[in-house]
């Protein structure tokens, strides 16, 4: 499977469970761990690492991060799914594919680079390029500061 369409089932899924999450803490507590179990060993290290820290006392107000879905992802908004494709520009930086959604009418790309295991036969999640929005853009440069 491509992480293309790896992309696809799990970027589906999350939308799916989206709302649902809204309203029942239970089911957003199962999505994060679905979410976290989906990122490379060495990304969910630094999330459980900085799981408990707070962002520090001197962090502006100001947009909020969703990890799945990346700035201005507040609940109640409306997000589409645009497309998900693999750019071959982008193939320098290894497997990765560009998640365009649309945000309240406001489109976005997110870029994942992904990381297949051969001995699992499945993709995991290595980084996520959130573009600016607010002070991380990626998602490891986000927990890694976290955790600092």
């Amino acid at each position: 499977m491509s992480i293309e369409a790896w992309l696809r089932q799990f970027y589906g899924r999350q939308l799916q469970e989206r709302d649902r999450q809204t309203a029942d803490p239970a089911v957003a507590a199962a999505a994060f761990e679905a979410f976290r179990h989906n990122l490379a060993p060495d990304l969910q290290a630094l999330f459980d690492e900085g799981r408990d820290n707070p962002l520090p006392s001197d962090e502006p107000d100001g947009p909020i991060l969703n990890y799945v879905f990346g700035w201005g992802a507040m609940p109640g908004r409306k997000i589409k799914l645009v497309s998900i494709e693999e750019r071959g520009w982008w193939r320098s930086l290894g497997p990765s594919a560009v998640v365009t959604l649309d945000i309240a009418g406001q489109v976005r790309d997110l870029v994942i680079k992904g990381e297949y295991d051969g001995k699992l036969c499945r993709w995991f999640i290595a980084d996520i390029d959130y573009g600016s929005g607010g002070p991380d853009e990626t998602l490891r440069g986000r927990l890694e500061r976290v955790g600092e």
